[in-house]
């Protein structure tokens, strides 16, 4: 087996999907995969007028660019799944920080590197939202060139 590739967003559904993968990888004797797909602002220049008061302070005081809050995020949140693998016994585990568009960033990286399974939580979008945009793991159980494991 080539490895196992598991997207989280630090959720408790994230934490799930790492639980399942973990133990696919621990009895395949394969390599794991954690991935997280940092936020990017939605546009160029993207001012952080919406963001919380407290994290726009800390920006504006420490003088920290947006986006390296964001990837700062995203490696504490893969450090905590490649913990909770590690604690499960997976055998081989790396850990990846993208930023982009989370379905397609996960089916990039499944490709480039030959993934068997991407394993990712179920993420209760609402109804409305579902319908207009689709879900991650939607996404991925119709476009992945592997097997696609979503976890409740």
């Amino acid at each position: 087996m080539t490895g196992i590739l598991a997207a989280t967003d630090g959720s408790a559904n994230g934490d799930r999907a790492v639980d399942v993968a973990a133990d696919m990888a621990r009895r395949a004797d394969c390599d794991l995969w954690l991935l997280n797909v940092a936020h990017r602002p939605p546009r160029a220049g993207y001012s952080g007028d919406d963001l919380d008061p407290e994290l726009k302070a800390l920006m504006n005081a420490e003088g920290i660019p947006l986006v390296e809050i964001y990837e700062s995020v995203s490696a504490e949140i893969v450090a905590n799944a490649s913990k909770r693998a590690a604690a499960r016994r997976a055998p081989r585990i790396h850990t990846l920080v993208r930023s982009g568009e989370p379905a397609q960033a996960i089916l990039d990286i499944a490709e480039d590197r030959h993934m068997e399974f991407i394993v990712v939580g179920k993420r209760g979008l609402g109804r409305l939202a579902g319908l207009l945009r689709g879900s991650v793991s939607q996404k991925l159980a119709s476009d992945a060139h592997c097997t696609v494991v979503v976890v409740p």
